[in-house]
């Protein structure tokens, strides 16, 4: 092997953990995700429902609490999206990397 080969060997190493981690955070936000579909899906069918801020527990309307959830639920697809999308990218890098060493 030659020193251009080991530095593509490691940076796909390098690739290769930050792959775990984006998938790591994928499935947690995917798991966040569904609770909160759950969560939602209690809320459509009572008129109030609780939050927690702090130590302290709120009493609130299910309608706001719904909106709440999904403007968080927004935000969690988008997050999932935009990981998802550096996910490939960065597959995509691995790919070509590999065919570097050949």
């Amino acid at each position: 092997m030659n020193l251009e080969d080991d530095k593509i060997i490691e940076t796909m190493q390098n690739n290769e953990s930050i792959l775990n981690n984006i998938n790591f955070q994928i499935q947690n936000f995917e798991k966040e995700l569904m609770e909160m579909e759950l969560v939602l899906k209690d809320l459509n069918e009572k008129n109030e429902g609780f939050k927690i801020i702090g130590s302290i527990i709120i009493k609130k309307d299910s309608s706001s609490l719904v909106e709440e959830l999904n403007e968080k639920k927004e935000i969690l697809i988008s997050r999932i999206n935009s990981l998802k999308k550096k996910y490939q990218q960065i597959k995509e890098d691995q790919e070509e990397l590999q065919s570097n060493l050949k």
